[in-house]
């Protein structure tokens, strides 16, 4: 797994190209790159549910009480009908933490999200991390399926830490405008604990990652909108992230 540092739009999507064009020449059909995106290369790949509280509660713990509440105060949202991949995405749409990580199939939007700062990034480098995938791997749902479900019943659980590149039925503007897909992670049994364990950045799907200098961010993000990819575009859906980038966007005039 190389790490490279890239400083500009360009250098991205050369390297970006010559990772693909490597991958289709090794003849593996199917095979294809995802891209997640973080604003600080020291963050972890670990789902929101994988973390912990301000008091130091693991957030785990709470998985199965934040989806009932959900369901119960938003029955027209999160339906009984859906299936558990289903159910998921939605409440992962919708700010609930879940075992779903977010990559993207579109190289730009993890670019993005590397340089996209808030209060807690800013003067921090950023990463894309390239994952590899294939497409033509046979998903086995039923297994999805399960572990989406393992709040139910994590007594009845086998605790193997597995994670895997899935899909789910988007019915968000955003989702298709971001070129969705995720990563989702099943129970770990630490120290007689379940948790959610990270991904390692040295793990065999990862072929790069590609890091964002602190000082690149700005010139990057001003670059990217000008290729159409900005907050505006991205969150399309969500009309106080919409304004809040014309504002900026007149506010640097």
């Amino acid at each position: 797994m190389s790490e490279i540092v890239i400083k500009s739009v360009a250098e991205y999507v050369q390297l970006v190209c010559e990772k693909n064009k490597d991958i289709k020449a090794e003849g593996k059909k199917g095979d294809t790159l995802l891209f997640r995106g973080q604003a600080d290369k020291d963050n972890q790949l670990i789902p929101s549910i994988g973390r912990r509280t301000a008091a130091g509660k693991a957030l785990i713990e709470e998985e199965r009480n934040m989806i009932e509440m959900a369901k119960y105060k938003l029955p027209t949202v999160f339906k009984r009908d859906l299936d558990p991949i289903e159910l998921l995405a939605l409440l992962q749409h919708h700010g609930i933490p879940t075992r779903l990580l977010d990559v993207s199939e579109n190289a730009l939007v993890g670019l993005y999200f590397a340089c996209h700062d808030d209060k807690y990034t800013i003067g921090k480098d950023g990463e894309v991390i390239v994952f590899r995938s294939n497409d033509l791997d046979i998903a086995n749902y039923p297994r999805v399926n399960e572990i989406c479900d393992s709040y139910k019943h994590k007594e009845n659980q086998e605790y193997d830490g597995e994670f895997m590149f899935v899909y789910a039925p988007s019915y968000s503007l955003r989702q298709n405008i971001q070129r969705g897909r995720y990563i989702l992670f099943s129970n770990s049994l630490v120290d007689g604990n379940i948790e959610i364990k990270p991904i390692e950045k040295d793990n065999k799907s990862i072929t790069t990652r590609l890091i964002v200098p602190a000082e690149s961010k700005a010139q990057i993000r001003k670059d990217l909108r000008l290729l159409g990819v900005s907050k505006e575009l991205l969150f399309l859906d969500n009309a106080d992230m919409v304004c809040k980038e014309i504002t900026e966007r007149f506010s640097e005039r």
